[in-house]
């Protein structure tokens, strides 16, 4: 598996991108964070507090549902990330592309950061 690392995760962890083998049973994005957590101090501060939320959108683009997958560690940054991606605004839909997402905010002193991807 390859893994991209941007921003302040980048800088945490001091590299840009690696190929990692996970162990068995890591089957989701739950599980591969917590993975990562445990292969040093860099990782571990990096991912503490990460929220997850899984948004429903409808064909004009707007979030109508949000779900929290991983609400992290904090009860006050998962309330906020639920808040932030129940605002969030997607194009509308052409064709059959996906409405369903996954919203990951990343949590740190200097800012949040947020990436968006798409369930199939």
């Amino acid at each position: 598996m390859k893994l991209l690392y941007f921003a302040w995760l980048r800088a945490k962890i001091g590299i840009a991108e690696e190929t990692v083998e996970p162990p068995t049973g890591v089957a989701t994005v739950g599980a591969l964070l917590d993975w990562l957590k445990r292969r040093g101090p860099g990782f571990a501060d990096a991912l503490q507090d990460i929220s997850v939320v899984r948004v429903a959108v409808n064909d004009a683009g707007n979030v109508i549902d949000a779900t929290l997958q991983d609400p992290g560690s904090s009860r006050y940054f998962s309330h906020m990330a639920s808040e932030s991606a129940k605002a969030w605004r997607f194009a509308p839909a052409t064709a059959r592309q996906s409405r369903k997402w996954l919203l990951q905010f990343e949590f740190s002193r200097a800012g949040v950061e947020a990436n968006a991807a798409a369930v199939p």
